[in-house]
């Protein structure tokens, strides 16, 4: 039960970080006008 609960506690420290990590790199991307697509029309 130590090893499971050992490897849990891993888990979700390493999910909150991955978390944290994509929150600042979308919050930067927003900032600096980041442009994800585009769209051209052609008529």
């Amino acid at each position: 039960m130590k090893i499971i609960r050992r490897y849990g506690i891993a888990v979700v420290a390493a999910s909150l970080i991955i978390a944290g990590q994509l929150s600042v790199v979308e919050a930067a991307a927003k900032r600096e006008g980041v442009q994800l697509g585009s769209l051209v029309c052609k008529s």
